[in-house]
């Protein structure tokens, strides 16, 4: 597992961990702290253009006719056409979901920090365990079939997370 991966899985429990201990203000600026390293080690990196090293000129132009020749080959090809669209409205709409649940949680059902974190934490398990069944699925049902059900099971979570009129202790939530 790569640190990107690491990064996304363990950081929201973090997150409702310090939150809970601390105050929100505190995750976030652990949250920012990690940036500064990131900018800070990105700053020590030193690369050389593949030009550099053969004595070449980087044609900007080439670059973008590149880029303008896989457009085409996308929109040409009407499977990875839709996928491509379909991909992007998805990921457009599930960029902010973690932090619609945290707002839902802390916000509408008045839930501690550590209730988000734990939450999340739970959220993490989901995703590891779709992550280590999604290659046995596809191969049983096909790709198609369980793309769709994987993100049918989404919004059907999704949904359900907006339906609770009652907190979990019986009592009604606050409104």
């Amino acid at each position: 597992m790569d640190l990107i991966r690491f990064a996304y899985l363990v950081g929201p429990a973090l997150a409702g961990l310090i939150s809970s201990r601390f105050n929100p203000s505190v995750a976030i600026a652990v949250d920012a702290f990690t940036f500064l390293c990131s900018a800070i080690g990105v700053f020590f990196v030193r690369t050389r253009r593949p030009a550099e090293k053969e004595g070449e000129h980087v044609d900007v132009a080439g670059v973008r006719d590149d880029f303008l020749s896989g457009l085409r080959f996308l929109w040409h090809h009407s499977l990875l056409r839709i996928l491509t669209i379909l991909l992007t409205i998805l990921t457009f709409i599930t960029t902010g979901l973690n932090d619609v649940i945290i707002y839902r949680l802390g916000h509408e059902l008045h839930r501690s920090d550590g209730t988000v974190g734990v939450v999340m934490s739970i959220s993490i398990v989901g995703t590891l365990l779709a992550s280590i069944s999604v290659s046995a699925l596809s191969k049983r049902f096909g790709f198609g079939p369980t793309w769709i059900a994987a993100w049918t099971l989404c919004g059907v979570a999704i949904a359900a997370s907006a339906w609770p009129a009652r907190c979990p202790s019986s009592r009604p939530c606050p409104r």
